[in-house]
């Protein structure tokens, strides 16, 4: 499955995995494609991992991990 994820990573970013993307309603890197897809997805505020964790591996704890926000807002009740 190695072989299989890192081909899905390198097809990722290419042109028409960003187009696919933005027919989807997801919102694209690729900046001009981005554009193509401005009346769906209109700016929006954006703040990196680090900006709001300190780290990724921060926020893989403070967020993911056994008792983090994840964690509780997908408790079973």
């Amino acid at each position: 499955t190695r072989g299989l994820a890192e081909e899905y990573l390198r097809f990722l970013y290419t042109e028409a995995a960003q187009e696919i993307i933005g027919k989807h309603a997801y919102r694209p890197r690729n900046p001009a494609i981005l554009q193509k897809f401005a009346d769906r997805l209109p700016a929006l505020p954006m703040f990196t991992v680090d900006e709001v964790a300190g780290s990724w591996d921060e926020a893989a704890r403070r967020f993911f991990a056994e008792g983090g926000v994840f964690h509780a807002i997908y408790q079973k009740k």
